[in-house]
């Protein structure tokens, strides 16, 4: 929560209120409407009865929360077994159809390694087993659709996120097992990122209001604006989508590229849409024709119910992704080469920490958005930025972890507001870890698996110390967690810390040639789900002595 002072200074949610800061009248529970008018019930209990219904208490939730992780098996696919057969070519037993991966119930699975695989070949030699099996808060079987991954999921952390917590939900998993599929989806098919979109706007409705004089700044603070800063956020807003248009053009003018984004943002676009501008202004209420393909787009139609019926809400996106450790702004407009053969050179981001902590991109575009079409199309201009390539496992293999935020700004006085809170949820989608041997990667290629596997590393080993520590009575022996040795890691070190809630989707494929991955994925997340969140103490901001204060301190010392 933040306070809005009039001079634009932001106070952190740990200060001393003043009380011509609060902004709400809660009614007098002490008060009546005349005398006699309550009755009171009669003061005896019978203690018998309170303690046979025990049982139907509900107790309140406890402090500590374990990280939730839910697992997702992707259904077999052409090719994965072409690549099957390919691999077992000249060989007298072919494992076309061996099952690798049995569910056995709705929370358990097993792998069953095949004789080619490492797993197989450790079990011989006395390491580990043949079979392994891992446990999960909820497995959903391959022929599970979007809607129910959405709906079990997404909807209860929605839920508290338009409440007010902090959530971070992220998809973890080898190359090629449907991370991107689950998170983002296909066209006609949305994932769990558009589908938010849409139930965010669905459930606040009418209570929606881009004219709050707020604006989102660091890790959870806000800052007031004027005319001046109202002017250049709108600015900004249309150069995002601006870049679109240009986009469009640019596919239009290559149509032998293949296509790198299976939900493309310029798929179904036309050249000759009619742009309705008022000089360089964009007319954004006429969005539906500056992009044609969001009047073909399926929408999420569930309304949440939620308990501040009173907030007025101003809601903020950003689009960003880690590639090769640097971090790129995926609403900003990727520079051209100049010259043929030069290495293209993208502006990066810096982490920064705010007073209390907390890390944030600095300088990271927010984008302020006024109805669910505005954000998702910004997703959609955003995923042209980001880095795909083909691999041997996979043709459209993300070669970045990208981040896709959305910050709520709750206030009770739109107009003249007092007192703000900020709620965020972040959804990442991983890239895949993968094996050289396997996706016979060089060059580029190379360099970008190296990277994906070494960030995913250091996040298994905070997992492992973060648990490490917990396991421990006292402070004597514990590991020192190491946030900062990745860039991915040291960004989202608030939510494994307390501050949010957070929340895992592992991915895994059926595909033989995969196991050993697979098994590595579900270790991570069986050490994950262990995992306790605390929320951390509240620190209380120290009072600054007044001068007069201070001499007196320094007589009385003398």
């Amino acid at each position: 929560m933040a306070f809005i002072t009039t001079d634009s200074t932001l106070l952190s949610e740990d200060a001393t209120i003043p009380p011509s800061f609060i902004t709400t009248n809660d009614s007098d529970p002490f008060s009546s409407g005349g005398a006699g008018s309550e009755l009171y019930p009669d003061a005896r209990r019978n203690i018998l009865d309170d303690i046979n219904n025990a049982q139907n208490t509900i107790l309140p939730p406890p402090q500590k929360e374990k990280l939730a992780v839910y697992l997702r098996v992707k259904p077999r696919t052409d090719q994965e077994l072409e690549l099957v057969k390919k691999n077992n070519e000249g060989k007298a037993r072919t494992i076309e159809h061996e099952n690798t991966v049995k569910i056995e119930t709705d929370f358990q699975i097993a792998l069953n390694a095949p004789k080619d695989s490492q797993a197989y070949k450790n079990s011989v030699n006395g390491v580990g087993k043949v079979t392994q099996r891992f446990k999960f808060k909820k497995v959903f079987k391959p022929e599970t659709e979007q809607k129910e991954i959405f709906s079990n999921i997404v909807c209860p952390k929605l839920k508290d996120f338009l409440e007010g917590q902090n959530q971070l939900l992220f998809t973890y998993g080898a190359t090629s097992s449907g991370k991107t599929f689950t998170i983002q989806g296909v066209t006609g098919n949305s994932g769990i990122m558009p589908r938010a979109i849409d139930t965010i706007f669905s459930t606040i409705g009418n209570r929606q209001c881009d004219t709050v004089p707020l604006q989102p700044t660091e890790f959870n603070g806000v800052v007031r604006v004027g005319v001046v800063e109202q002017e250049q956020m709108r600015k900004e807003k249309e150069a995002v989508f601006k870049l679109g248009l240009e986009l469009t053009k640019s596919k239009a003018r290559d149509r032998t590229r293949p296509d790198s984004s299976a939900m493309s943002a310029c798929s179904g676009t036309s050249t000759t849409s009619s742009v309705n501008t008022v000089g360089d202004v964009l007319d954004l209420s006429q969005l539906g024709n500056l992009f044609p393909s969001l009047q073909e787009r399926d929408r999420e139609s569930t309304k949440l119910e939620v308990r501040d019926s009173n907030i007025t809400y101003s809601v903020w996106i950003s689009f960003t992704e880690i590639y090769n450790e640097n971090i790129h702004d995926l609403l900003r407009k990727v520079p051209e080469n100049r010259k043929k053969g030069e290495k293209l050179k993208r502006p990066t981001l810096k982490l920064s920490e705010d007073r209390n902590g907390n890390t944030y991109i600095k300088s990271l575009r927010e984008v302020q958005v006024s109805t669910a079409d505005e954000a998702y199309q910004a997703l959609m201009i955003g995923r042209e930025n980001l880095q795909f390539a083909a691999t041997r496992l996979n043709q459209q293999s993300s070669r970045s972890h990208c981040i896709f935020t959305v910050k709520l700004v709750r206030v009770a006085d739109p107009k003249s507001p007092h007192m703000a809170r900020v709620s965020i949820f972040s959804f990442c989608d991983l890239a895949g870890s993968e094996r050289i041997s396997k996706t016979h990667n060089v060059g580029e290629r190379q360099k970008e698996a190296g990277n994906i596997n070494t960030s995913l590393l250091v996040l298994g080993r905070c997992i492992k110390a973060i648990r490490h520590n917990q396991t421990l009575s006292e402070k004597k022996g514990q590991q020192v967690v190491p946030f900062r040795e990745s860039k991915l890691t040291k960004l989202f070190k608030s939510s494994f810390t307390g501050l949010g809630k957070s929340s895992l989707i592992v991915c895994i494929s059926q595909a033989q040639y995969l196991l050993d991955e697979s098994v590595r994925v579900c270790k991570f997340a069986s050490i994950a789900s262990k995992v306790a969140v605390e929320k951390p103490p509240t620190k209380r901001v120290a009072k600054k002595s007044s001068r007069f204060r201070s001499m007196i301190d320094r007589g009385r010392k003398s």
